[in-house]
């Protein structure tokens, strides 16, 4: 079984702008009923903003719901982590 076989191809995908705020994101993941978003900077990846991290960070910055998620962009909380194949892993 091939990765591409079962990934969502590019244009389907949800995202979000390294820009935009996080009610924007949250709006998002509420609308579209998912649990995480790829964060792009034009066609660059960036990161993953997840609900999760959201309600995390908003826990941790000592501010009120809404300027948390009106002030707080999605880069500053976005996550990356940088996993690949090279190729000859066995499955």
């Amino acid at each position: 079984m091939f990765v591409k076989s079962i990934m969502i191809p590019k244009h389907q995908c949800h995202v979000v702008s390294h820009q935009d705020t996080l009610l924007s994101a949250l709006t998002k993941l509420e609308e579209e009923q998912i649990d995480g978003l790829p964060v792009l900077d034009g066609p660059t990846y960036v990161g993953t903003v997840t609900r999760y991290s959201i309600y995390e960070n908003y826990f941790k910055s000592q501010q009120t719901k809404d300027e948390y998620l009106t002030n707080t962009t999605v880069s500053q909380i976005a996550t990356h982590q940088d996993r690949f194949l090279e190729g000859n892993e066995i499955f």
